[in-house]
């Protein structure tokens, strides 16, 4: 096998066995690698190479206090007040894929769909990261919006293929970002940037159920058209 067609396989693998993790061990990331992953995923396309993003990463007792804040904040029953509002409007087609992904996961976790409270306590881990040693959140400078998030949409994607070459699992989370007051009040970041969205990163945990689940994808006849 040439180098080139190695290296294609190994791409495959870490996209194909990719996987939101919800259970992480706590073992630590060393500060250097997570400014290595970082430098990496920088390499994602960029329209004009703005960039135009702001990743501000919280470990330790600063990642802690922020859970517990935000955990005694959802707890209370508040309504989140995301900064950029979650989508409402999805076609009938795009909300059953939805449907059937929260059936098919509390399925796996042995839930039943009308099992309020453990489906609550599930939820509710969210907000320490399922346990993750590092948080990272993400804003952009205020008063920008579509192709800025779409810039940092791409960076995103490539960091989860990074942090996965790197031997660690994450998660997407737009739960982080529900309360970006809890979110300010622990990094520093003032109203000059709008919070988008929050992925935490660590060694996957073998033993957790959430981790043996693999969401569907589409197939390409769905969403391609060759003309």
């Amino acid at each position: 096998m040439t180098q080139t067609m190695a290296s294609t396989k190994s791409l495959e693998s870490l996209i194909e066995e990719r996987y939101s993790c919800r259970g992480f061990l706590p073992d630590g990331i060393d500060r250097t690698e997570i400014e290595k992953m970082i430098e990496l995923a920088e390499r994602a396309p960029s329209w004009k190479n703005a960039q135009s993003y702001k990743i501000v990463a919280l470990t330790g007792e600063k990642k802690e206090a922020l859970c517990r804040d935000l955990i005694e904040r959802a707890r209370s029953g508040a309504e989140p007040a995301a900064e950029i509002p979650y989508e409402t409007g999805y076609p009938s087609s795009i909300r059953r894929r939805m449907m059937d992904l929260a059936v098919a996961f509390f399925a796996q976790l042995g839930i039943d769909r009308k099992d309020k409270e453990a489906r609550e306590k599930q939820t509710l881990r969210n907000f320490n990261g399922f346990g993750a040693p590092v948080m990272l959140f993400a804003f952009i400078p205020a008063g920008l919006r579509e192709w800025t998030i779409l810039d940092l949409g791409v960076f995103f994607g490539h960091l989860t293929l990074v942090v996965r070459s790197h031997g660690y699992e994450s998660i997407l989370q737009a739960a982080l970002a529900a309360w970006p007051d809890i979110v300010r009040k622990h990094t520093g970041v003032g109203a000059e940037y709008t919070l988008v969205v929050g992925m935490s990163i660590g060694k996957a945990d073998p033993s957790e159920p959430a981790n043996h689940f693999k969401s569907q994808r589409a197939p390409a006849s769905e969403i391609l058209q060759i003309l």
